[in-house]
Order: structure tokens, then sequence, then C-alpha cells
């Protein structure tokens, strides 16, 4: 039986009186998440928090689930660096000293004060079309999700002699669709690239062609921008 005392515990010199180890609930210290997550039944009170060393990050005990404590965690940076999920309150807001500068909202909307900059970003979307070749998907997108898709590409012989820059704009009502092409400046591409849309089940397809045999297989660099 729990032994009940009418004053205060003191150690009688310079030594901690009690170690985490031997709490139920309260703050703990663990070197990793097996240890963590090995805590018995009597040593788990929910509410409780554990700092884990091996991630440096604080955890509490939520109905017997651990969830990452974001208010005794330094940065969301720590948090997306050790592998996990950053989940932000709603709305989720940043002010300066005088104003609202950015603001997730609960219908996705991401608005920005002042000027969105970016810098040196390059499309991960890059197709080798053959030449002579027939219709080949060099893009895909879900149709369910997003009904209008903007492309801004450039092309590239392979051995770089020629260049092409250009822009494509394609629609969809779920059972038909359509680009529409707006060429820039070529030059010496010898051959160019011919561009179709396609759908298939509820994927909406960007298909290229090279238009004739030329010497040269195309490359193809896109930026895509996807509108619900």
């Amino acid at each position: 039986m729990p032994l009940k005392f009418i004053a205060e515990l003191q150690p009688k010199s310079d030594f901690a009186l009690l170690d985490d180890l031997n709490l139920r609930g309260s703050f703990r210290v663990c070197s990793n998440l097996t240890e963590r997550n090995s805590l018995s039944a009597d040593h788990r009170k929910n509410g409780m928090k554990v700092f884990v060393q091996s991630t440096d990050l604080v955890y509490e005990l939520q109905n017997d689930t651990w969830i990452i404590d974001r208010g005794l965690t330094l940065t969301l940076q720590a948090v997306y660096n050790n592998g996990n999920e950053i989940e932000l309150t709603n709305p989720f807001i940043i002010r300066n000293s005088v104003e609202e500068i950015f603001r997730i909202s609960s219908n996705s909307l991401v608005e920005f004060h002042d000027t969105l900059r970016g810098k040196d970003y390059t499309s991960n979307i890059t197709a080798n079309v053959i030449a002579n070749s027939t219709d080949t998907i060099i893009d895909q997108t879900d149709k369910t999700k997003y009904r209008a898709v903007q492309y801004f590409y450039t092309i590239t012989n392979s051995d770089v002699s020629g260049f092409e820059t250009g822009q494509l704009y394609i629609i969809h009502n779920e059972a038909d669709c359509s680009v529409y092409q707006i060429s820039g400046n070529s030059i010496d591409l010898g051959c160019g690239v011919s561009f179709a849309v396609e759908i298939v089940d509820d994927s909406l397809n960007l298909l290229a062609s090279a238009d004739n045999s030329g010497e040269f297989s195309r490359i193809v660099h896109l930026f895509k921008v996807a509108l619900t």
C-alpha cells in the first residue's frame, strides 16, 4: 500500500531524490523510441511527456498513442528532419510585428500578403521524345483532382543544337479533353514536337511525338501548374 507522509521529502545531501525511471506519468527522458514504447502501463499516464534523445523530440501520450508535442519542439524543421509529418493548427498564420504575412486556411487556400519569390526552380518533368516516334506519354495528371493543367515547356535536340519554348493549356470535363499550344521562339530545332492529350480511366495524359525523322531525339522539359 502507498506510504503517506505529512512533510516534504528532502535529500540529506546534494543528490537526486528520485529518478524519472521510477515515476508514473510526469516528464520522462528515454534514449530512443524503443525505450519509450516499452514503458509499462504502470509507468504510463495520459498526458505524460517523454523527451527522446535519439530524435531530439518531445512526445505526449494521448489515449495510449505517442504524439509529437510541437509546443516543446524547438522548430518545425526538427520535426521534418526526423521524418515526421508537420501538422499545423487551422488556420496557420505567420505575422510580423505589423501585419499578417502568410496564412494556410482549412480549404487548402494559401495566401501571401506580398510577393511570392522563388529561386532557380527546375521542374522534375523531363522526357526524351525519339525522332519519328508515335505519341508517347510524357506526363500524367489525376483528372479527379484537377480540371485544368498548364505547362511551360522547352525543347532541345539531344545534341543541344536547337531550342524551342512555349506553353500548353489543357482542359477537360472528365469525358473529353483538349490542348491549346502557344509556341515561342524556335532556333535550329530541325524537327519539332507535337503534343496531344487523352483521358484513360482517371488519368489525364500528355502525349508527345517528333513530327519527322530528324537525326536527333528531342529533350522536353516541363514546368507544370495543375488547377482544381
